[in-house]
This record gives structure tokens, C-alpha cells and sequence, in this order.
């Protein structure tokens, strides 16, 4: 069928607004007085389960220099006395429950997020790898990943990264500009991360992913432009692409409601930068892996992400960490003081713990195929109560140029990656799902 709506269109106005994902939709949360006694019972379910047999492992650093502007993730200030013991505590964690949580398999991907991972100490970090290396089973090829901004990433932290095991780093550039950088808190300049990049590359002992961001105040097309060509001049192994979101709260939210600092790129223009991205990128020969990561080789696989997407089991360690185990989800304790007291004490660290309901399985499938670009919808067509409906909603996404056909298995068009997912939600709601 032809589309009635053209690319541009697509991308601009397929849907009034972006649909956030929501990962908690179809679990119900566990009251607080039977968490312990849910945990352990989890626990005797490890790989039995219909989560992917392949596995992660998240752990959190919740410290940063500052708070940018854009995040809504900053819990604490990266100061020595809130952070002395962290390292300490994060590895009794590990051990305390590494031999339970080691009985589900493989472990196939590593990531170390935050917060500001590269806020620990060289010594710190190299402890970190080395404990869970040394307490978890993880496959020959993991991939483990160590996220980090420019300041305070030392050439002593890479190396004792890269000792300690990491073989994948990924660097919140967001842009190149120094002062769109500035304006979000941001404080090494253009040369400064430049320079920290160049070197980071000239090492070629790990994977170098960049995190690119589009649509922050003054970053018009033209910086976006140079933010892309610059990126790929400097030939790394991966790039993310992403779309800023304005969180309540974040402190970017605030001073643009308050008028104290201009928006950024229109909705409209949101799709726009999108498509510039894809564009510069693909013209550059890069592998479209997932909608906003590309890489250059097949050295970048970009696994932790995608397997998250998938559903794969996740095992969170660290103040504020989350992760997932057999129909369980879970959080970790966000305040940092309640968290070190518990594990001080050798209690559970586990402050909120939700089970799925029976579509979990498929909402993951649905979710990482889209985010991989494409949509197979053959298995969930044989209901006979959706069929009709699912057959309309396709029929109306190839309509708005999203799919390239309105048949239950079908590939995103640039607008549906940009969309995916709007289309994730509009299909689980048919399903009944989220």
C-alpha cells in the first residue's frame, strides 16, 4: 500500500508526542513485608524462567562533578566523604549474594553506569572489574563497558580500567560544542574533549562507544552537523543517537518553564535531527544496530543494551541499581545513607521488588525486535480476539510510512524507528499489555 504521508511528514507529526517506554507496565509491586521472603523465593526460579538464558550485570555509581542540567538521574555530589566506603560496600554486596544469583547462567555483558562510574579513583575502579570478574560466571566475549565523562577521566583510570578487564568504554560527549556543553554543566571545552578522545582512541585496547544528544538549547542544525561529522571524523567504534527528553524536575525543565534559558528543537525538529543523524551516519557506512546506536565495524556489538531490551535477566548491585530475575524486578536502595546501612548491617538492600504478570515474555519481544528496527508480529496474530485490530493498526502504521507493509512481519521505516515506541504502545494496548 502506499503511504499517505511522506518521510518528513512521518517523522514530524505521525504522533502529537514521543511515548516514553515504560519498563514497569504489567508488574504489581510487592508489599514491603514480604519482599525478603519473594527475594529468596526468586532466587530458587534463576534460569527458569522465559527471560533470554543470556545475562547482565548493572552496577551503579551514583556520584557525578555536578549536576547537568538535562539529567534526571543525579543523586549525589562526587565529594570524598560521600563517597569513602562506597567501593567497599559494593563489593560486600556482590559477595553476599554472588554464589545465589550465579545459578542462572552466563553473564554476557557488564555495564557500569550512574552517576559517574569515572568518579571512583583508578584503585577503585580496578577493584570494582576485578570483583566481578572474580564472583560471577561471565561468558569469554563479555562485553564489559565502563560509562564516564571527560572530566576527571584520567589516563591512570583507563589503564587500571582497562587491567582490570573493561573492554568497552562509553563517553558522554552529548556535543562538541563548548557552549551548548557549557549551558548544560558541562565544563571541558570542544579542545578538551578532543583531545581526551583522541587518546582514548589511540590506545585500541577497547571498543570506544560516543553518546551524541540532539535537540539541547542552542544546538541549531548546524551544530548538530558538526556534532555528527565530527564524531565520525574521529572514528570511533560506536555512536548513540539520542532525542533530549525534558524530565519534571531536572534542572533544565525548571529554567526553561521559568524562561531563564531558550528551548530546545521543536518537537517537529526533534524527527528532523533524527533523520540528519541516520542520514550522516549511514552515507559514513555505519551498521544501524539498534534505533539510536550505530557502529562502524563489528568490533562494537552494543549487547548490554540490546539484551535489556530483550528482557534478559539483569543482576543490579549499588545504591540504586535495578535489575530483573526470573518474573522479578527490582531497585536497590536510592538513598545512599539507608543503603550503606543496610549493607553494613547484612541486611537486604532491596527497597522496592515487583512480579510480572504472564505477558512479560512477549511485551520483551516486541520490544527489542522494534528496537532493532523490525516487527514480527506472526505469533501474537493468532489471537483470534486481536486479529482484526492488530491487522487495522498495521495497515494504519504502513499509512504513516512507519512499516514497509502492513503484514504481521514487516521492518521500521526511518519514521517508525524514530516512533518505535509509540508503535510499542499503540500494539500492547491492543494486546492489553501495558
Amino acid at each position: 500500500m502506499k503511504p499517505t504521508m511522506d518521510l518528513s511528514e512521518a517523522l514530524q507529526s505521525a504522533f502529537p508526542f514521543r511515548r516514553p517506554l515504560l519498563p514497569w507496565a504489567g508488574y504489581r509491586l510487592i508489599e514491603q513485608s514480604s519482599i525478603e521472603d519473594v527475594w529468596n523465593a526468586a532466587l530458587c526460579e534463576l534460569g527458569q524462567s522465559d527471560r533470554p538464558n543470556r545475562r547482565t550485570i548493572y552496577i551503579h555509581i551514583p556520584f557525578c562533578a555536578n549536576h547537568c542540567l538535562f539529567c534526571g538521574f543525579y543523586k549525589n555530589r562526587a565529594q570524598e566523604n560521600r563517597m569513602e566506603g562506597y567501593v567497599d560496600r559494593l563489593i560486600r554486596e556482590m559477595e553476599r549474594q554472588a554464589h545465589g544469583l550465579s545459578e542462572g547462567g552466563l553473564v554476557h555483558a557488564v555495564y557500569l553506569g550512574g552517576g559517574t562510574p569515572t568518579a571512583l579513583g583508578a584503585d577503585e575502579l580496578f577493584e570494582v572489574v576485578s570483583a566481578i570478574r572474580r564472583l560471577f560466571p561471565l561468558a569469554n566475549d563479555c562485553e564489559i563497558t565502563v560509562e564516564g565523562r571527560v572530566i576527571h577521566f584520567t589516563e591512570e583510570k583507563i589503564e587500571a580500567a582497562l587491567e582490570g578487564g573493561v573492554n568497552r568504554f562509553s563517553i558522554g560527549v552529548q556535543s562538541f560544542d563548548t557552549l551548548v556543553r557549557n549551558k548544560q554543566g558541562r565544563r571541558s571545552s570542544r579542545k578538551e574533549v578532543l583531545m581526551f578522545l583522541e587518546s582514548l582512541l589511540a590506545r585500541d585496547r577497547a571498543t570506544v562507544v560516543f553518546d551524541l544528544m540532539f535537540g539541547l538549547p542552542l544546538q541549531t542544525r548546524q551544530v548538530w552537523m558538526d556534532d555528527l561529522e565530527t564524531a565520525i571524523a574521529l572514528k570511533p567504534d560506536g555512536i548513540d543517537i539520542y532525542s533530549l527528553a525534558l524530565f519534571p524536575g531536572t534542572p533544565l525543565f525548571k529554567a526553561i518553564k521559568q524562561g531563564s534559558i531558550e528551548p530546545g528543537a521543536s518537537r517537529q525538529e526533534l524527527g528532523e535531527f533524527y533523520a540528519m543523524g541516520v542520514e550522516s551516519l549511514s552515507k559514513a557506512g555505519w551498521l544501524h544496530l539498534s534505533n539510536s546506536h550505530f557502529a562502524s565495524g563489528t568490533r562494537e556489538r552494543n549487547r548490554y543494551n540490546i539484551m535489556i531490551k530483550e528482557g534478559a535477566e539483569t543482576l543490579g548491585f549499588g545504591s540504586g541499581a535495578g535489575g530483573a530475575i526470573g518474573r522479578y524486578s527490582y531497585q536497590r536502595d536510592a538513598d545512599l545513607d539507608a543503603w550503606s546501612t543496610s549493607v553494613d548491617a547484612n541486611t537486604s538492600t532491596i527497597s522496592q521488588l515487583s512480579i510480572a504478570d504472564e505477558n512479560e515474555s512477549t511485551r520483551a519481544m516486541i520490544t527489542g525486535q522494534l528496537e532493532q528496527g523490525r516487527l514480527d508480529l506472526t505469533s501474537v496474530m493468532r489471537l483470534r480476539p486481536v486479529q482484526l485490530q492488530l491487522a487495522k493498526k498495521l495497515e494504519e502504521f504502513a499509512g504513516k510510512n512507519l512499516i514497509t507493509n502492513p503484514e504481521p512481519r514487516t521492518a521500521l521505516t526511518l519514521a517508525g524507528r524514530y516512533w518505535s515506541t509509540n508503535i510499542r504502545g499503540e500494539i500492547l494496548q491492543i494486546l492489553n499489555m501495558e
